[in-house]
């Protein structure tokens, strides 16, 4: 299957072009949205199924993209404070067609192309995750209210950086490189692709102890063009919705 057919086909890259940091502004606000009774009614029930179904399931915090614009080469989001019982909660169809689409809630995450200074990019399956376990994905999370504020501000290259110590065990100060935002994918779950040089091998990688043991094990690849079209085109059905839009983000940015 083609890459463009793909791209059209299982992701929803919004915006594609290198990101720095000044070019990403998050506002934020810790006021959460208010929702009626009978939305939280409903709520409180997809949220009990779900426990029954994942007893181990978290309600962690989560930022809610409230709205979402790219204008003058600057990517810019408004949130606000939510959770993760909220977004299980509004993110059905039925809840949709009950109470409207702009009641959903739409998590903000981050994800990232590893790239060792050996030249490998690291791709990894899940092990342990709410809905992709077992699934290749690159290392991403949710942007956390309670970790991900820098300067008043969610900061999202210092989420990536966080989630990369919590899912390798390396040091987010010392060991990573250049880190680059490749754009957006997803209206109803933003999430934006990162690609991230780290200052030490495959080898080095592996032999650090994560935080969190989230993949099964890393595979690592020559960090090439063609290689990262191999992999896409043999595995695709196996790869998470957004790992696939940002393995095509960093496939092109080698052209």
């Amino acid at each position: 299957m083609e890459l463009d057919k793909l791209r059209h086909e299982r992701t929803q890259i919004v915006t594609e072009c290198r990101l720095q940091l000044e070019n990403i502004y998050c506002l934020y606000s810790p006021i959460r949205i208010r929702f009626q009774d009978n939305e939280k009614l409903f709520i409180e029930r997809e949220w009990e199924k779900e426990v029954k179904r994942k007893p181990t399931i978290f309600n962690g915090k989560l930022f809610h993209v409230k709205t979402q614009e790219f204008l003058l080469h600057q990517l810019v989001f408004n949130t606000c404070m939510s959770s993760f019982k909220e977004w299980i909660g509004t993110k059905s169809d039925k809840f949709k067609k009950l109470f409207g689409q702009n009641r959903i809630i739409k998590p903000l995450s981050v994800g990232t192309m590893i790239v060792t200074a050996d030249n490998k990019w690291i791709i990894g399956r899940r092990l342990k995750t709410y809905d992709f376990e077992g699934q290749y994905t690159l290392l991403a999370g949710y942007m956390d209210p309670d970790k991900d504020i820098v300067n008043s501000k969610p900061d999202p290259f210092f989420a990536i950086k966080r989630e990369i110590e919590e899912e390798t065990g390396i040091n987010k100060n010392c060991d990573i490189g250049n880190i680059t935002c490749l754009g957006l994918d997803g209206i109803d779950q933003p999430y934006l692709a990162f690609s991230t040089q780290l200052k030490m091998s495959y080898n080095e990688l592996i032999s650090n102890m994560p935080e969190e043991k989230e993949f099964k094990k890393f595979e690592a690849y020559q960090h090439e063009r063609r290689s990262i079209e191999n992999f896409i085109i043999s595995n695709y059905k196996e790869l998470t919705p957004h790992t696939l839009a940002n393995m095509l983000m960093s496939h092109k940015v080698l052209e």
